[in-house]
């Protein structure tokens, strides 16, 4: 197991954004679609506001997520 330790909260969060979008990606050219689970609440704001961002929101294929 591959264990990442990041300095601060804003490189976690841009990670963990990168690695959503590489296994949508995946998921996609594998089944065709990616399901995913989204949290209510104020904790995951940040990774929210990140997938809608300009940089991220065009990484994922929305029509098959």
């Amino acid at each position: 197991m591959k264990l990442n330790v990041y300095n601060n909260t804003s490189d976690l969060m841009k990670a963990l954004t990168q690695t959503i979008c590489d296994v949508a990606e995946l998921a996609i050219k594998n089944r065709g679609q990616f399901n995913f689970v989204l949290s209510g609440g104020s904790s995951p704001r940040k990774l929210y506001e990140l997938l809608a961002s300009d940089y991220f929101k065009s990484r994922i294929d929305w029509n098959n997520t």
